[in-house]
């Protein structure tokens, strides 16, 4: 299937902010494989005509985009192993190149959804991870190369009319636990019709430390240490809602749950 998301917002709190972002999921699927692959590009538009701002920091601009590739391949009923793949570029979050590569292994209870039925799974994945960052890091370097882990839990639950999912994830470095971040998530899923679906999710996250955070948050213009600075934080949270339509067999969005 291939499904393409389109979403826009917009608020004006004494800075106005403007913002658009595309969204395109493709997947393939049989018993043994799943190929599942994100691809995403954003752009912020901010202003503010706050005097107590030098002229040239009163407007910040910022374009992002990434794209995110997992194989799959089943090895005994709800046991699996994956490879995966990313490549992006965040500016807002100090990384004007990222790649990673991992490797792991997951099992789900139901590999695929029936309706009325529900899964639990846990995931495990290790792998390198390089970034290039746009200012220099707390750790005074340039760019980076580390071993990552990440370990999730989650559940699902498939309905005629909605989907219910939830998430708990542990991810740090390997060798200092000092950048590590716990999180959890839910989602809500409302199935309009057979191909169109609007989804409600938000997460929660506690970092104790992250790579990415710049040395000098005044490095970055005035109205970047805000919308980008601000996702440093030891506490974030989001919420979104998203209207989807799937091309091809939409049932495999909500039924197939290898590798979420």
């Amino acid at each position: 299937y291939l499904a393409p998301t389109l979403t826009f917002a917009g608020d004006h709190y004494g800075v106005l902010e403007v913002s658009g972002r595309l969204d395109f999921e493709v997947n393939y699927s049989d018993p043994r494989i799943r190929v599942h692959g994100f691809n995403w590009a954003g752009y912020r538009y901010a202003h503010t005509d706050d005097t107590t701002f030098a002229p040239a920091d009163r407007t910040y601009e910022n374009v992002e985009g990434g794209t995110y590739w997992i194989f799959t391949r089943t090895i005994w009923r709800g046991l699996s192993v994956a490879m995966e793949a990313q490549v992006e570029s965040e500016p807002q979050a100090n990384e004007a190149f990222r790649a990673n590569t991992y490797a792991g292994v997951v099992w789900v209870l139901v590999p695929f959804l029936k309706t009325d039925e529900g899964k639990v799974g846990v995931q495990y994945v290790m792998g390198a991870e390089y970034y290039d960052f746009v200012c220099q890091n707390v750790q005074l370097q340039d760019e980076l190369y580390w071993l990552r882990h990440r370990l999730t839990l989650s559940g699902t639950w498939h309905f005629p009319v909605v989907d219910v999912n939830g998430s708990v994830t542990y991810a740090g470095k390997v060798n200092d636990l000092h950048f590590s971040a716990f999180s959890g998530s839910a989602g809500l899923t409302w199935h309009l019709l057979d191909d169109l679906s609007l989804a409600a999710a938000g997460d929660v996250s506690y970092r104790l430390g992250l790579v990415e955070e710049p040395r000098d948050l005044s490095q970055a213009p005035a109205l970047a240490q805000f919308y980008g600075g601000s996702a440093y934080g030891a506490v974030t949270f989001d919420f979104t809602v998203a209207l989807t339509y799937v091309f091809g067999n939409s049932l495999l969005l909500h039924q197939d749950q290898r590798w979420r």
